[in-house]
């Protein structure tokens, strides 16, 4: 727990900024940069290497929520690992069945580019959400926990899911997020579509 109070500390230390739709905004180019979060990014390349290999951590960011959003748009990113956890505790989200998040097990064309598949432009989301919609290829919800992580391949697209917490900046959903590598550069050469790996998300003891 007092990892935790000192991730809020340092998060909202750092310069922030006012996004769209009602969130807040922390990154590592502004200066959201401490030993802990670089430890953390670590300890999964150390404790799964078969999943982010030798892909380095090359961005980072922490969202922070309004009470009651349907999230950010839908994107994918142009790493090759998304490593994405919560911070905010559990008492403050009123619906334990969403808050979290969902990944579509459609990939990102590889085609496509950046500004198409990681927009929030009205016309790239509608052209994503057509995409998803054609390939149906299902999505994995979870649920919101406090200090769940989800990692999955970054090629695929992925949306928070409907928040709805408590008043108050105390009880806003934070989510901090670690991206590893390039989606078009593997270690082994190999590029994005020889990445198997989807998902997984796991609750980590406190």
């Amino acid at each position: 727990m007092p990892s935790l109070i000192t991730l809020h500390s340092v998060i909202w230390d750092s310069p922030q900024f006012n996004y769209p739709g009602g969130y807040l905004g922390a990154k590592l180019a502004d200066g959201l940069a401490c030993p802990l979060i670089f430890q953390i990014a670590e300890d999964l390349r150390r404790t799964f290497p078969r999943i982010i290999k030798d892909h380095r951590l090359y961005q980072l960011w922490a969202y922070n929520y309004d009470s009651r959003l349907t999230g950010i748009y839908i994107p994918a990113a142009l790493a090759a690992v998304n490593g994405n956890f919560w911070i905010t505790p559990d008492q403050a989200n009123l619906n334990s069945n969403s808050g979290g998040l969902v990944v579509y097990k459609e990939k990102a064309p590889l085609d496509w580019a950046f500004d198409l598949y990681n927009s929030d432009k009205a016309d790239s989301q509608r052209r994503i959400r057509d995409f998803l919609a054609e390939g149906d290829g299902g999505k994995l919800v979870v649920p919101y926990a406090e200090n769940r992580i989800v990692m999955f391949n970054s090629d695929l697209f992925h949306e928070s899911d409907a928040i709805d917490f408590k008043p108050g900046y105390e009880n806003r959903r934070t989510n901090i997020t670690l991206l590893f590598g390039n989606r078009l550069c593997s270690p082994a050469g190999g590029g994005a579509r020889r990445r198997p790996f989807l998902a997984l998300y796991f609750s980590a003891p406190m």
